[in-house]
């Protein structure tokens, strides 16, 4: 009966999340706590399988690309790394999603010149199981996790021709709080080989929110989802929170986005000034303000270790940007929402995800306390909860077995998706953890 039940509710959120072509961006989760969030990531597709691709001047479509594979395991197909480095021993993970992301109209596609034309064309070979793959955390063996498809543009006419995907895992229960820091490796991420119209792009980022009792109290908050940048503006509002009352503010963003090409132009993120309402320019060294998506994986300190290490992640980018606010000329005390605006005119991108992180004062989560402290919290490695719908007015969970749990175990709660509300404090775990879907509840960390 369990089975069925499942099956059912799986089966009516497909039905409802791929109804529309294009997914607004909403709030996905929410932290307030003492600590950060970091981001790793690679590609998984480039011009070579192994060596680093550092080419700068050709456009993606131009590369008949293959998957990346520097493993050395003859269990994967593909595979790229990242090294994790939290900012001291003191840190514990609170939260950890991995995403990833492919052009994936067919498996290998090739180009001809008809005249003056280029034709492409695809061997019309597509696995629809592209929402499971391999993750090794370090010192670990490969396991296999299927995550939620959270956009597939195969079927719709608008994002046929290249039939973006992306796909998200909660993999928080995977980290070893002893064994945090080393390399990461993510494996059998499926994507278009050879030649496609714009150019195949692919790869994955983990997206790690940490505790740590010597940071400053954060708040950070994630969106998800899924619209093509052509030569149109997106607004996304970053909201639910509130900067500090004194002092300079410190905030940074993290966004990720799939097929921006390095040599096309004209891409822009821009911020709009909480002081006088005028949009302004982001940028970096690595990304210039005229060409911000331009296929690199970079974050706040630039420092991240990648294998392999190519500059040209050719349409795959990922971003954690600190945001530039000196005497907060950009970001003022006492603000609420920040809204962050991204537009192209050449080169058209696919944007997916975006986080924003600021500090803040317990004032303000005093302020939207409405719960009682209580918690439940299962035994590590027993069970973990997945995200809850996001038409639910309460936080209904549904329990996922890990690869070691036991059926009949009593020690471990372990309740069914219920058919009723249960009050959200029944899962809240210092530090605080919030998901849309919810009503504003929460709890000072202690």
């Amino acid at each position: 009966m369990k089975k069925i039940f499942i099956s059912l509710l799986f089966t009516s959120v497909a039905i409802f999340g791929f109804s529309q072509q294009e997914i607004p961006f909403t709030k996905n989760e929410q932290f307030y706590l003492k600590g950060g969030s970091t981001i790793i990531g690679n590609n998984s597709v480039s011009k070579h399988s192994k060596k680093p691709f550092n080419d700068l001047s050709k456009i993606n479509d131009q590369i008949k690309m293959v998957y990346v594979d520097v493993d050395k395991d003859d269990s994967t197909f593909s595979s790229s790394q990242a090294n994790l480095i939290l900012p001291s021993d003191n840190s514990k993970i609170v939260h950890a999603t991995l995403y990833w992301s492919a052009i994936y109209s067919f498996d290998k596609g090739v180009k001809k010149r008809k005249g003056n034309k280029i034709v492409y064309k695809g061997n019309n070979e597509r696995d629809d199981n592209f929402n499971t793959i391999k993750i090794k955390t370090p010192n670990k063996d490969y396991v296999s996790i299927t995550g939620d498809v959270l956009f597939d543009g195969y079927k719709l006419p608008k994002y046929m021709q290249n039939a973006p995907y992306v796909c998200s895992a909660d993999i928080t229960y995977l980290f070893d709080d002893d064994n945090l820091n080393g390399i990461y490796s993510v494996a059998n991420i499926k994507a278009t080989q050879g030649y496609i119209s714009g150019g195949s792009a692919a790869g994955w980022f983990i997206y790690v929110v940490y505790e740590n009792e010597n940071e400053t109290l954060k708040s950070i908050t994630t969106y998800n989802g899924f619209n093509q940048l052509n030569k149109k503006l997106e607004i996304i509002p970053l909201k639910d929170f509130r900067t500090i009352k004194e002092g300079e503010v410190k905030a940074n963003i993290t966004i990720a986005a799939l097929e921006g090409d390095i040599s096309l132009k004209t891409d822009e993120c821009l911020i709009k000034n909480t002081n006088n309402g005028k949009l302004i320019n982001l940028e970096s060294q690595q990304r210039p303000k005229n060409n911000f998506f331009n296929g690199t994986i970079t974050n706040k300190s630039n420092t991240l270790t990648r294998f392999p290490n190519s500059k040209n992640t050719l349409g795959f980018d990922v971003l954690q940007l600190e945001i530039p606010n000196e005497n907060n000329a950009v970001i003022n005390n006492n603000t609420e929402q920040v809204d962050l605006q991204f537009r192209t005119k050449a080169d058209r991108f696919f944007l997916y995800f975006t986080a924003f992180e600021t500090e803040i004062d317990t004032s303000y989560v005093k302020e939207n306390q409405s719960e009682p402290t209580n918690s439940i919290q299962p035994k590590a490695g027993s069970t973990k909860f997945t995200k809850p719908l996001k038409k639910l007015d309460w936080k209904h969970w549904l329990p996922v077995p890990s690869a070691n749990f036991q059926e009949e175990s009593s020690s471990v709660p372990c309740w069914p998706a219920p058919l009723y509300p249960l009050p959200a404090y029944w899962f809240l775990t210092s530090p605080i953890h919030m998901s849309t879907i919810s009503s504003k509840k929460s709890y000072m960390p202690s």
